[in-house]
Protein backbone atom coordinates (compact mmCIF):
# COMPACT_ATOMS: atom_id res chain seq x y z
CA UNK A 1 0.00 0.00 0.00
CA UNK A 2 1.31 3.44 -0.84
CA UNK A 3 1.95 5.56 2.25
CA UNK A 4 1.38 8.98 0.70
CA UNK A 5 -0.68 8.29 -2.39
CA UNK A 6 -3.82 6.37 -3.30
CA UNK A 7 -1.80 3.64 -4.96
CA UNK A 8 -0.84 0.02 -4.47
CA UNK A 9 2.55 -1.65 -4.66
CA UNK A 10 2.86 -5.40 -5.30
CA UNK A 11 5.64 -7.14 -3.35
CA UNK A 12 6.71 -10.65 -4.39
CA UNK A 13 8.68 -12.65 -1.80
CA UNK A 14 10.92 -15.61 -2.57
CA UNK A 15 10.51 -17.75 0.55
CA UNK A 16 13.69 -19.74 -0.17
CA UNK A 17 16.00 -16.71 -0.31
CA UNK A 18 13.90 -14.08 1.50
CA UNK A 19 14.56 -11.79 -1.47
CA UNK A 20 11.70 -9.63 -2.68
CA UNK A 21 10.82 -7.46 -5.64
CA UNK A 22 8.51 -4.44 -5.76
CA UNK A 23 6.27 -3.43 -8.64
CA UNK A 24 3.88 -0.49 -8.83
CA UNK A 25 0.39 -1.60 -9.85
CA UNK A 26 -1.18 0.33 -12.73
CA UNK A 27 -4.74 1.39 -11.91
CA UNK A 28 -7.67 1.95 -14.27
CA UNK A 29 -10.91 3.33 -12.86
CA UNK A 30 -14.57 3.19 -13.84
CA UNK A 31 -14.66 6.98 -14.13
CA UNK A 32 -12.46 8.77 -16.71
CA UNK A 33 -9.93 9.24 -13.91
CA UNK A 34 -9.47 7.91 -10.40
CA UNK A 35 -10.08 11.26 -8.72
CA UNK A 36 -13.82 10.56 -8.77
CA UNK A 37 -13.33 7.84 -6.15
CA UNK A 38 -10.09 8.49 -4.30
CA UNK A 39 -8.34 11.82 -4.51
CA UNK A 40 -4.98 13.10 -3.35
CA UNK A 41 -5.37 16.75 -2.25
CA UNK A 42 -2.38 19.04 -2.76
CA UNK A 43 -1.63 19.42 0.95
CA UNK A 44 -3.57 16.78 2.88
CA UNK A 45 -3.14 15.34 6.35
CA UNK A 46 -0.91 12.27 6.08
CA UNK A 47 -3.79 9.82 6.46
CA UNK A 48 -6.39 11.45 4.26
CA UNK A 49 -5.87 9.67 0.93
CA UNK A 50 -4.27 6.34 1.80
CA UNK A 51 -5.76 2.92 1.41
CA UNK A 52 -5.81 1.63 4.97
CA UNK A 53 -6.10 -2.09 4.22
CA UNK A 54 -6.84 -4.64 1.54
CA UNK A 55 -8.27 -8.14 1.24
CA UNK A 56 -7.87 -10.44 -1.75
CA UNK A 57 -10.97 -12.48 -2.70
CA UNK A 58 -12.26 -14.55 -5.59
CA UNK A 59 -15.41 -13.35 -7.34
CA UNK A 60 -18.19 -15.57 -8.66
CA UNK A 61 -16.55 -15.65 -12.11
CA UNK A 62 -13.27 -16.92 -10.66
CA UNK A 63 -11.40 -13.60 -10.99
CA UNK A 64 -8.98 -12.38 -8.34
CA UNK A 65 -10.35 -9.20 -6.80
CA UNK A 66 -8.71 -6.80 -4.38
CA UNK A 67 -10.96 -4.97 -1.93
CA UNK A 68 -9.35 -1.76 -0.66
CA UNK A 69 -10.49 0.29 2.36
CA UNK A 70 -10.07 4.06 2.21
CA UNK A 71 -8.08 5.43 5.13
CA UNK A 72 -10.38 8.44 5.25
CA UNK A 73 -14.15 8.02 4.96
CA UNK A 74 -14.21 8.85 1.24
CA UNK A 75 -10.47 8.58 0.41
CA UNK A 76 -10.40 12.39 0.63
CA UNK A 77 -10.65 15.18 3.16
CA UNK A 78 -14.37 15.74 2.62
CA UNK A 79 -16.53 15.74 5.72
CA UNK A 80 -18.50 12.72 6.75
CA UNK A 81 -18.28 9.45 8.60
CA UNK A 82 -18.36 5.86 7.53
CA UNK A 83 -16.09 3.70 5.41
CA UNK A 84 -15.63 3.34 1.64
CA UNK A 85 -14.56 0.14 -0.12
CA UNK A 86 -13.17 0.08 -3.66
CA UNK A 87 -12.91 -3.17 -5.68
CA UNK A 88 -10.25 -3.93 -8.32
CA UNK A 89 -9.89 -6.95 -10.58
CA UNK A 90 -6.27 -8.10 -10.54
CA UNK A 91 -4.48 -9.12 -13.74
CA UNK A 92 -0.73 -9.39 -13.31
CA UNK A 93 0.46 -5.96 -12.20
CA UNK A 94 -2.69 -4.21 -13.40
CA UNK A 95 -5.77 -3.24 -11.41
CA UNK A 96 -9.09 -2.53 -13.11
CA UNK A 97 -11.73 -0.96 -10.88
CA UNK A 98 -15.00 -2.91 -10.93
CA UNK A 99 -18.43 -2.19 -9.49
CA UNK A 100 -19.16 -3.32 -5.93
CA UNK A 101 -22.66 -3.73 -4.56
CA UNK A 102 -24.15 -2.22 -7.71
CA UNK A 103 -22.14 1.02 -7.53
CA UNK A 104 -18.68 2.23 -8.45
CA UNK A 105 -17.69 2.22 -4.77
CA UNK A 106 -19.40 0.75 -1.69
CA UNK A 107 -19.98 2.97 1.34
CA UNK A 108 -20.67 1.79 4.90
CA UNK A 109 -22.16 4.97 6.41
CA UNK A 110 -23.16 3.62 9.81
CA UNK A 111 -19.64 3.04 11.20
CA UNK A 112 -18.80 5.35 14.14
CA UNK A 113 -15.76 7.06 12.67
CA UNK A 114 -14.09 8.60 9.64
CA UNK A 115 -10.46 7.45 9.90
CA UNK A 116 -9.59 3.78 9.42
CA UNK A 117 -6.40 1.76 9.80
CA UNK A 118 -7.04 -1.86 8.76
CA UNK A 119 -9.52 -4.35 7.34
CA UNK A 120 -9.88 -8.11 6.88
CA UNK A 121 -12.46 -10.18 5.01
CA UNK A 122 -12.34 -13.80 6.14
CA UNK A 123 -13.36 -16.83 4.11
CA UNK A 124 -16.60 -17.18 6.10
CA UNK A 125 -17.68 -13.64 5.16
CA UNK A 126 -16.66 -11.97 8.42
CA UNK A 127 -15.59 -8.39 7.71
CA UNK A 128 -13.46 -6.63 10.32
CA UNK A 129 -12.60 -2.93 10.09
CA UNK A 130 -10.32 -1.08 12.51
CA UNK A 131 -11.76 2.38 13.22
CA UNK A 132 -8.83 4.52 14.22
CA UNK A 133 -10.45 7.75 15.40
CA UNK A 134 -12.99 6.03 17.67
CA UNK A 135 -10.54 3.27 18.73
CA UNK A 136 -12.93 0.48 17.86
CA UNK A 137 -13.34 -2.64 15.74
CA UNK A 138 -16.39 -3.30 13.61
CA UNK A 139 -17.08 -7.00 13.08
CA UNK A 140 -19.93 -8.03 10.79
CA UNK A 141 -20.96 -10.43 8.04
CA UNK A 142 -21.21 -9.53 4.38
CA UNK A 143 -23.93 -10.74 2.04
CA UNK A 144 -23.16 -11.99 -1.45
CA UNK A 145 -20.78 -14.78 -0.41
CA UNK A 146 -21.57 -18.12 -2.08
CA UNK A 147 -19.30 -21.14 -1.88
CA UNK A 148 -16.40 -19.03 -0.67
CA UNK A 149 -16.69 -16.68 -3.66
CA UNK A 150 -17.94 -13.09 -3.55
CA UNK A 151 -20.79 -12.04 -5.86
CA UNK A 152 -19.69 -8.42 -6.37
CA UNK A 153 -23.14 -7.30 -7.58
CA UNK A 154 -24.80 -8.59 -4.39
CA UNK A 155 -22.05 -7.49 -1.98
CA UNK A 156 -23.49 -5.69 1.04
CA UNK A 157 -22.70 -4.97 4.68
CA UNK A 158 -26.15 -4.91 6.31
CA UNK A 159 -26.78 -2.20 8.89
CA UNK A 160 -27.30 -3.76 12.28
CA UNK A 161 -25.59 -6.94 11.13
CA UNK A 162 -22.43 -6.48 13.16
CA UNK A 163 -20.95 -5.37 16.46
CA UNK A 164 -18.65 -2.54 17.46
CA UNK A 165 -15.98 -3.38 20.03
CA UNK A 166 -14.25 -0.41 21.66
CA UNK A 167 -10.73 -0.43 23.06
CA UNK A 168 -10.41 0.34 26.79
CA UNK A 169 -9.65 4.03 27.53
CA UNK A 170 -5.94 3.45 28.25
CA UNK A 171 -5.35 2.76 24.55
CA UNK A 172 -4.88 5.81 22.40
CA UNK A 173 -4.29 4.84 18.77
CA UNK A 174 -5.60 1.74 17.00
CA UNK A 175 -3.08 1.16 14.21
CA UNK A 176 -4.04 -2.35 13.11
CA UNK A 177 -5.64 -5.67 14.01
CA UNK A 178 -5.32 -9.28 12.85
CA UNK A 179 -6.99 -12.54 13.84
CA UNK A 180 -5.01 -15.17 15.72
CA UNK A 181 -8.05 -17.39 16.39
CA UNK A 182 -11.76 -17.39 15.47
CA UNK A 183 -12.64 -15.00 18.31
CA UNK A 184 -9.26 -13.47 19.19
CA UNK A 185 -7.50 -10.51 17.57
CA UNK A 186 -4.06 -9.05 18.10
CA UNK A 187 -4.22 -5.24 18.24
CA UNK A 188 -1.41 -2.77 17.51
CA UNK A 189 -1.61 0.33 19.68
CA UNK A 190 0.31 3.34 18.29
CA UNK A 191 2.59 5.64 20.21
CA UNK A 192 0.51 8.79 19.97
CA UNK A 193 -3.07 9.65 20.77
CA UNK A 194 -5.10 12.11 18.72
CA UNK A 195 -2.04 12.76 16.58
CA UNK A 196 -0.32 14.88 19.26
CA UNK A 197 -0.09 13.58 22.82
CA UNK A 198 2.29 10.73 23.61
CA UNK A 199 0.78 7.46 24.77
CA UNK A 200 1.88 5.54 27.85
CA UNK A 201 0.83 2.28 26.21
CA UNK A 202 2.23 3.13 22.79
CA UNK A 203 3.82 0.68 20.36
CA UNK A 204 2.37 -2.38 22.07
CA UNK A 205 0.66 -5.55 20.86
CA UNK A 206 -2.08 -7.19 22.88
CA UNK A 207 -4.44 -10.06 22.20
CA UNK A 208 -8.13 -9.49 22.89
CA UNK A 209 -11.05 -11.87 23.04
CA UNK A 210 -14.17 -10.67 21.25
CA UNK A 211 -16.51 -11.62 24.04
CA UNK A 212 -20.04 -10.51 24.78
CA UNK A 213 -20.67 -6.82 25.40
CA UNK A 214 -19.52 -3.60 23.80
CA UNK A 215 -15.98 -3.64 25.23
CA UNK A 216 -12.97 -5.79 24.45
CA UNK A 217 -12.34 -8.52 26.96
CA UNK A 218 -8.60 -8.54 27.71
CA UNK A 219 -6.68 -11.74 27.05
CA UNK A 220 -2.90 -12.21 27.12
CA UNK A 221 -0.34 -9.65 25.99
Amino acid sequence: LAENDAGITKITLDVTTNAYTRAAMTVTCIAPNCAAHFTRPADPPAWSEDFAGVSVVEDSAGNTVLLALCGRSRCSVEAGTGARLVAFQVTGNALQQVALGGASTYDIPFLPGAIFSDMHLRADGTLTIAIRDSKALFVGKISGLVGGKVNLAEFAVPAGGGRVYRLPPKYCDLKGAAYVADDEVVVLNGERGDGVASCANGNTLEIFNLGEGAEFQGCSA
